[in-house]
């Protein structure tokens, strides 16, 4: 009886550190993938800038404009975007100009509500709300 109150007192123990890390790998799962598509969205805009010279304007003349990334920057279509945690609508333009841009992914699911991860035309990337 001894040898199964120790048994049981071990696996609590070995369950009770594993909870945290897999807690913890999940949060980074959720920011990577929304990393993943912003750096995606960065590498769009840094081939609309190449051919028309500035980051808000499309190759052919029209403005890429602050609002959501599908249907206004080139290159993405429906779904692109969307994954396991984030949602083609949950990535956004919230600054564009000629010489620079900030896009957003703001979670709006349950499991990312809140999380929200920046980048800029230099690749810098912030993440708050995990």
């Amino acid at each position: 009886m001894l040898e199964l109150i120790l048994v049981v007192i071990i696996v609590a123990v070995l369950a009770a550190g594993a909870i945290p890390v897999m807690t913890g790998s999940m949060r980074r799962a959720r920011v990577n993938e929304a990393r993943a598509a912003l750096e995606s969205i960065r590498a769009q805009l840094r081939l609309v800038r190449n051919i028309s010279g500035g980051y808000d304007t499309r190759s052919d003349g029209a403005a890429v404009n602050v609002g959501l990334v599908v249907g206004n920057v080139p290159g993405f279509i429906a779904g692109d975007l969307t994954g396991e945690f984030f949602l083609d609508s949950d990535y956004t333009i919230s600054d564009i100009s000629p010489a620079v841009f900030t896009a957003r992914a703001l979670g709006t699911r349950a499991m990312v509500a809140g999380i929200t991860v920046t980048i800029n035309e230099a690749g810098d990337i912030t993440e708050s709300g995990y």
